[in-house]
């Protein structure tokens, strides 16, 4: 196993790197978008996939502003009688022309101004027309070419059998990606939690995560707090540091500071170690995993599991 040639502290970097590429590195799912961030000139955007029958556009934002330059533009009339200014890439100026293209592309940012409290400056970088293909035919395609960003943006319009079958079948396959976005898709409750204990009982740490962190966002405060609570205790007397690891990121730091206590009492030191890093008030426990991330990244790149699992 890879993580024998780091000490204890670097071998928990990897899995809490782990642990955040399934989180977010992956896709972090909205209703109809599946979300990544690129370098592009000297900063960083987020790139996602809308669907908008018959087409999928992918867009990115939050460029740098000198990358503008690289691109053409144009305004674009939103339902609310206002237009916005949409960057895209040259040879898309045909595209960009066509009414039909540009009425989809309204009804896109309308539901992106709707779902952020700040309009962003919007670069289409790729349109695909899929024709008359139906939404449960693209989905199998885009899951057999293993195209996550345009099976995550035409997922939550296909049908509810064809969404549960892709959700079975990317756990199945052990494809964290692609289950991410097929179980943020369904955007249920009482599913997900169905899937995070079974991810518990699998031993399946990333996919117990991505369970998680949909019930971060879907679950009522009270509701999410114990869940971590049961599942805290669960993973505490089953030894499970690696489960316990992911919760203790969601506690405060009284609840830290007494399994810490508990944690000193029983004598498990690697429980007592989760707990006094993960002490975020004051962010030291967050510089003490990464603060050397290039000795960090140089362990990754020498593991060929890790290797083959990271992207960066």
């Amino acid at each position: 196993m890879c993580l024998k040639k780091m000490d204890f502290r670097k071998a928990f970097a990897v899995l809490f790197v782990l642990i955040f590429t399934v989180a977010a590195a992956l896709p972090a799912m909205s209703a109809s978008a599946a979300t990544n961030k690129y370098g592009i000139g000297s900063g960083y955007y987020s790139r996602q996939a809308y669907y908008s029958t018959p087409y999928i556009f992918d867009m990115a934002w939050s460029f740098s502003t000198p990358t503008e330059k690289l691109y053409s533009s144009t305004k674009i009339a939103l339902s609310d009688k206002v237009s916005m200014t949409v960057w895209y890439s040259k040879n898309l100026k045909t595209d960009m022309s066509d009414k039909n293209v540009v009425s989809a592309l309204s009804g896109v940012l309308n539901n992106i101004k709707t779902e952020q409290s700040k309009s962003a400056k919007i670069l289409v970088l790729e349109i695909k027309n899929t024709g008359k293909a139906s939404p449960e035919s693209l989905v199998e395609q885009y899951y057999k070419n293993n195209n996550i960003s345009y099976y995550a943006a035409v997922l939550p319009f296909a049908d509810d059998e064809t969404q549960q079958t892709y959700m079975k079948k990317s756990y199945s396959d052990n494809n964290a990606a692609l289950f991410a976005a097929s179980i943020g898709a369904l955007d249920n409750a009482e599913i997900t939690e169905k899937y995070l204990s079974k991810a518990y009982d699998d031993d399946n740490i990333a996919f117990f995560a991505v369970c998680f962190g949909i019930l971060e966002d879907i679950l009522n405060g009270k509701d999410f707090n114990a869940l971590v609570k049961e599942y805290a205790e669960k993973s505490y007397a089953d030894n499970r540091t690696s489960i316990f690891a992911v919760l203790a990121i969601e506690m405060d730091n009284d609840t830290l500071k007494d399994w810490y206590a508990k944690a000193d009492s029983d004598k498990k030191t690697t429980f007592k170690w989760i707990c006094d890093e993960c002490d975020w008030d004051e962010f030291d426990g967050a510089w003490n995993i990464f603060g050397n991330w290039d000795s960090v990244w140089h362990d990754l790149n020498d593991c060929d599991y890790c290797r083959g699992e990271i992207h960066h």
